[in-house]
């Protein structure tokens, strides 16, 4: 058995002109704390269960904010999982629970199943995989939706080609499913993000990398008006330093 707390603040600056359902930086500032219990029990050599059960409080540093809302909120959540080491380097971890978040004066709940797994997979030499699926609750920076559900999938990877040279990239597809304020009548909203990245890095050193890079990224919504239309294609050069 094992426990944590944590408490991680965040603060923002208005760098453009906000939207007009946009809460300004001022009333998104807060402090997220977070208290977690884990409950372990290794059923083999390779595979390990785990029930963990955790609190949390949002508590922003605007008690009322701009838009005359109070956004504090606590939440709940209840998980059980399991680590399973396939072999010497290749290591995955699930999680899979429920999740409740209350606004303290009665914006909206929002409660979701939420889920999660990471690690690293390796059972082809050349070839590492790292799966990064997770869905949780976030806070929205939307005067008319009190929080959100975000669901991601998606894979990193990269690829020895030969000696030096390495191919690198990834993909995600992310969802936003917004939890409308009640009272303002604004409608279910969800957001749709899509990104992918490919590249080939150059080792110059063991620690120094350095290689071309292209990626395409595009958002849609089901609020068409309001909500993210976007698609985007970058190229560029990345240098990766180690120490």
């Amino acid at each position: 058995m094992n426990g944590s707390v944590n408490a991680t603040k965040y603060w923002y600056e208005d760098y453009s002109v906000i939207t007009s359902q946009g809460l300004p930086a001022a009333s998104r500032e807060r402090t997220e704390y977070a208290e977690s219990l884990r409950f372990g029990y290794e059923l083999s050599e390779d595979l390990a269960v785990f029930v963990a059960p955790s609190l949390s409080q949002i508590r922003y540093f605007q008690t009322i904010d701009a838009v005359g809302q109070n956004r504090n909120a606590d939440g709940t959540n209840v998980g059980v999982g399991a680590i399973w080491k396939l072999n010497a380097i290749s290591v995955l971890e699930g999680s899979v629970g429920y999740t409740q978040q209350n606004n303290q004066s009665g914006l909206g709940n929002t409660g979701a199943y939420t889920f999660g797994l990471v690690g690293t997979w390796t059972g082809y030499a050349p070839l590492t995989l790292r799966p990064n699926i997770s869905r949780s609750i976030n806070q929205s920076a939307l005067s008319n939706y009190s929080a959100y559900v975000s669901t991601l999938a998606g894979v990193d990877f990269n690829y020895i080609i030969h000696d030096a040279w390495t191919m690198v990239g990834g993909v995600s597809y992310n969802t936003a499913d917004y939890t409308p304020v009640n009272g303002t009548g604004a409608p279910p909203r969800t957001d749709t993000y899509l990104r992918g990245q490919i590249g080939v890095l150059y080792t110059l050193r063991p620690q120094v990398q350095v290689g071309p890079m292209y990626e395409y990224s595009s958002g849609s919504s089901t609020d068409p008006v309001n909500g993210p239309s976007f698609q985007r294609q970058i190229f560029s050069v990345r240098l990766i330093a180690r120490h």
